[in-house]
């Protein structure tokens, strides 16, 4: 985990390391979405609850963003074995993401009327 952390920073340094010259643009954006997780194994179950998510990043120019996004879940449930009583669990999840973007502009021909 840690060697994945350092080399995603390393790589994003790398990569930003041209923007420090030109003019460089930041953003903040954040989402919620709607997740399901089905548990297999002895036992069948599933957790489903609104997931979150906040991310930041830099526009560097017309091409080229970099973005870093944590998303996180939180649910609790129980589960019944046979023979047993009633177990209480708690899933949770972090969700840590570095993404790089080439963007490159479409034609105004192809999605609009003309």
């Amino acid at each position: 985990m840690k060697k994945s952390i350092l080399s995603t920073l390393v790589l994003a340094g790398i990569v930003s390391a041209p923007a420090m010259a030109t003019n460089v643009e930041t953003f903040m954006g954040g989402g919620v979405g709607y997740q399901l997780d089905n548990f297999k194994g002895s036992h069948k179950m599933h957790s489903e609850d609104a997931s979150y998510q906040i991310r930041g990043g830099i526009i560097v120019d017309d091409t080229h963003r970099l973005m870093a996004t944590y998303g996180y879940k939180k649910d609790k449930f129980n589960f019944y074995e046979a023979g047993a009583d009633g177990v209480k669990a708690k899933h949770k999840q972090d969700l840590y993401l570095a993404s790089y973007d080439y963007l490159e502009p479409i034609p105004k021909g192809i999605y609009s009327k003309q």
